[in-house]
């Protein structure tokens, strides 16, 4: 049968199911790993940022989406600045086959659950026609965005984690991984060689901030922070500690917990001077946090 329809119709009818595909994909897996409530709402026009705004499990994410055909030589993206004012924006650029409409692999643009949009750079976007002279005038609120500043992300289950962050059985498989990748020096004390060889039973009671380095080190938590998407790891750890600092408690899972130690052994191993008492109590709960949680 002939399609009659503009070319126009056609791309509009398209983009509206692989939205409606992708809110699918994403509302289905949020229900697996136990969501309930789960409320999505949807912009009426495009003039602030964003397409959807979706809340689970108390976390409120508004999202950007983008769509190119897989075969597709899209290399970059304009984002509303707008999305920047948002407390968890995020852009989501979905690839697809053209041919069955299936979504993925995907790439992402975000920060974590609770943090705002990253940087989106300075370079600005220009408009299509110019004038009698031929000259564009820029779009002073939009920004080009290249996809080199994206994260290649497979599977909707994966971009549900970065909106709303890991299950802790997920954060526990990526730790193990860290531990089969990680080297020990023969000093460190045989509860953290156990600990290494994959029994996190092993990590005493008593872990504390003095008797945490090795430990620490037995993952990178800067490789944590980019495959979880916690975004820039120094200010990540900034962020975590000022919450720390307000409320008594570190806001995370066991994989971050982890990584936020390592960052504060890092950081304290280059300053002019020690932790003070009241630092140290902190950062003492930080260890019986993420002892914990394993």
């Amino acid at each position: 049968m002939k399609n009659d329809q503009p070319d126009n119709f056609s791309s509009s009818v398209q983009e509206n199911i692989l939205e409606h595909q992708f809110l699918a994909a994403l509302t289905a897996s949020l229900w697996r790993r136990g969501f309930r409530d789960i409320e999505v709402l949807r912009a009426e026009v495009d003039a602030f940022g964003h397409d959807l705004v979706v809340e689970a499990g108390g976390v409120v994410r508004h999202i950007q989406l983008k769509a190119s055909g897989r075969q597709a030589k899209t290399a970059r993206v304009k984002i509303n600045t707008r999305l920047s004012l948002k407390p968890a924006g995020c852009v989501i650029w979905y690839l697809d086959d053209p041919g069955t409409l299936e979504l993925g692999p995907f790439r992402w643009f975000g920060n974590r659950p609770g943090a705002g949009l990253p940087d989106l750079g300075n370079r600005v976007a220009k408009h299509t026609k110019g004038d009698g002279a031929g000259n564009k005038a820029e779009r002073k609120a939009i920004r080009v965005l290249p996809k080199a500043r994206f994260t290649v992300v497979e599977t909707i289950d994966e971009i549900a984690s970065l909106l709303f962050g890991y299950p802790s059985g997920s954060e526990i498989q990526l730790i193990r991984q860290q531990l089969a990748q990680s080297d020990l020096p023969d000093c460190a004390p045989d509860w953290v060689h156990e600990v290494r060889g994959g029994n996190l039973g092993a990590v005493p009671d008593a872990l504390d901030w003095n008797n945490s380095v090795h430990f620490a080190h037995l993952v990178d938590g800067y490789r944590i922070c980019e495959i979880l998407g916690l975004g820039d790891p120094f200010e990540f750890e900034a962020w975590i500690l000022e919450n720390a600092q307000a409320t008594g408690i570190w806001p995370c899972g066991p994989a971050v917990l982890w990584a936020t130690l390592f960052l504060e052994h890092r950081r304290w191993r280059t300053a002019p001077i020690d932790p003070d008492p009241e630092t140290v109590d902190l950062l003492d709960r930080l260890c019986q946090q993420l002892g914990g949680s394993l």
